[in-house]
């Protein structure tokens, strides 16, 4: 904005004093009606507005709700990349838990061919103790006695005695080691399939959450399409709305072009401009009065959107292109928006709002009120210093230290006539907003 700040006097030969190139009758002071408007058009204006009202309403419902089902669609795009990634760790645990039983199966598999093979022994041993039980049984002592008989001497007799000793002990120590070792295999054996039950019964769960999880992705890949149908349709809805409104505008413009050829009255001018204006005024962040802007449209242009200066200054605002340009940049507009009404409505009231910034300091423009245009024309408050600056350029305005010196120029009578139409015009209307 730093070439905003310094443009010079010269503005004043370009832009000229303000709506008198267009409406000589406003450069004397408050604006009459000219012909009063037909009883059946300002109805027809009413309704303009409040369908304009309404659709505008519907529109930021819309754009709102959209807002929502987009933000909507993006937590549930985040919860299916999280349950994609669960999948991903279940399917992990479900190839670690396969792994440990097979594993668990293969020792199985080992301890129960060891089983078998101690088994066998087993039967081979118990087969042997039969025999000799059965032996026992048929001889009784005599099968012993005949070993012990054979000995040939009292020492052989002995060393026989001591030998069977040894051998019964051997075959009482080794059924009984054998009894041991076949109750830990039963033990290990019940472990084993206790384990194997425990991973059969984690790969289950395993299982099951992966198919919730699954279940729940396809869930919200459903919900994401129908939140996207739902993007479409608001959207071609809010396309609706916007084609709407863009009809609006059209008729109000249309009703505002009557006013330049003295069909509408000044009430009838501030009512159709006034939705236009609110609307730039909010986009701007708000603040700045739709009353005071309309009452720059009126003194520049008298509410025709295709005035042009014989200096070049366009539109409802008549802003110069050399002004506009750094708006337009800072505005992200392209340089033919000056010749938009909506477009040369921003730029002016950006214009507007920067020099009451200037001359009034940081935020001056959200508290600007009627009681600052009291006497209009005045020279002591930074609204009349900027509507000077806005025809004059704020250079001129600093050039001669305050408003008194910049009137009491040659050309300054003209500054000072068009500062007090815009006050009074603004007095006027701030008895209309509502």
């Amino acid at each position: 904005m730093s070439n905003l700040a310094i443009r010079s006097a010269a503005k004043v030969g370009r832009r000229g004093c303000g709506m008198h190139r267009f409406w000589p009758g406003l450069c004397a002071g408050v604006l009459l009606a000219v012909v009063p408007l037909a009883t059946a058009q300002a109805s027809s204006l009413q309704q303009l507005e409040q369908q304009q009202h309404q659709t505008s309403q519907q529109l930021n419902a819309e754009q709102s709700q959209l807002k929502a089902t987009q933000n909507s669609i993006l937590s549930t795009q985040s919860r299916i990349q999280q349950i994609n990634q669960q999948i991903a760790q279940d399917r992990s645990r479900v190839a670690a838990i396969d792994g440990k039983i097979q594993a668990t199966q293969a020792a199985l598999t080992a301890t129960q061919a060891q089983i078998t093979s101690i088994t066998k022994h087993l039967h081979y041993e118990a087969s042997l103790l039969t025999a000799q039980v059965r032996l026992m049984e048929e001889h009784g002592a005599i099968g012993y006695l005949d070993v012990l008989l054979g000995a040939k001497s009292f020492s052989n007799f002995l060393s026989r005695l001591y030998m069977l000793s040894q051998v019964a002990t051997m075959a009482s120590n080794l059924v009984d080691q054998i009894k041991a070792q076949d109750n830990q295999l039963h033990q290990k054996q019940a472990q084993l399939v206790s384990q194997k039950n425990q991973l059969v019964s984690l790969q289950q769960q395993a299982v099951a959450a992966t198919n919730a999880e699954q279940a729940a992705a396809s869930s919200a890949t459903a919900l994401v399409i129908s939140l996207h149908s739902q993007e479409q349709q608001q959207s071609a809805y809010i396309a609706q709305l916007k084609a709407r409104l863009t009809s609006l505008v059209q008729q109000i413009q249309q009703l505002l072009a009557q006013f330049t050829g003295g069909y509408l009255s000044q009430h009838q001018l501030f009512t159709a401009l006034y939705p236009l204006v609110q609307s730039a005024t909010t986009q701007l962040g708000g603040g700045l009065p739709p009353a005071l802007v309309i009452a720059v449209i009126t003194e520049e242009s008298g509410g025709n959107q295709h005035a042009v200066s014989p200096a070049g200054a366009v539109g409802l605002m008549q802003v110069e292109p050399g002004t506009a340009a750094p708006i337009e940049a800072e505005l992200g507009l392209p340089p033919s928006a000056l010749y938009n009404a909506e477009d040369n409505l921003l730029i002016g009231c950006f214009e507007l709002r920067y020099l009451l910034d200037y001359f009034g300091g940081y935020g001056a423009s959200a508290n600007v009120s009627p009681s600052l245009a009291i006497p209009p024309g005045n020279s002591s408050t930074y609204l009349s210093e900027a509507l000077a600056g806005y025809n004059a350029g704020p250079g001129s305005v600093k050039a001669y230290g305050n408003l008194a010196g910049l009137f009491a120029q040659s050309w300054g009578a003209s500054v000072h006539q068009y500062v007090a139409n815009i006050e009074a015009l603004y007095l006027q209307y701030s008895q209309w907003a509502p």
